[in-house]
């Protein structure tokens, strides 16, 4: 979290750079979240990762040359700072002692691709080892 927190402060020279400046540790990440990475989010915790906020106005990191734009929905294709207290509730089930947990139920099933036909289905694996509990 910290670093997705630091990551999206930096101000890089090119916007299409966004995923390029970071890929390398998504790679090294990989081996600890199964599935790794779509457009900067971890497979297998995609709800709670989908679920950032900037803490103040952002902008979009792009380039009118390049037509491979990150998604709108990814962090990594956004400059500013982002709103952690929020987002850091959305992961309590990694914490023992939170508090008060926020718990992510899923209700939708999320794909990815570049066309309908070549759409693969989010594989949210990180769901099966939560114990969700009754409010």
């Amino acid at each position: 979290m910290l670093l997705v927190h630091d990551y999206t402060k930096r101000k890089l020279t090119f916007g299409e750079d966004g995923i390029n400046a970071i890929s390398s540790l998504f790679s090294l990440m990989s081996y600890s979240f199964t599935g790794g990475f779509i457009a900067g989010l971890p497979e297998m915790f995609f709800n709670e990762a989908l679920l950032w906020q900037p803490a103040e106005p952002i902008q979009r990191r792009w380039s009118p040359k390049d037509v491979n734009n990150l998604p709108s929905w990814s962090w990594v294709g956004w400059e500013g700072e982002l709103m952690m207290d929020t987002w850091l509730g959305c992961w309590s089930h990694l914490y023992l002692d939170r508090k008060s947990p926020r718990q992510v139920i899923p209700a939708v099933s999320w794909y990815f691709g570049s066309t309908l036909k070549e759409r693969i289905p989010v594989n949210i694996s990180g769901h099966t080892y939560i114990e969700y509990t009754a409010e």
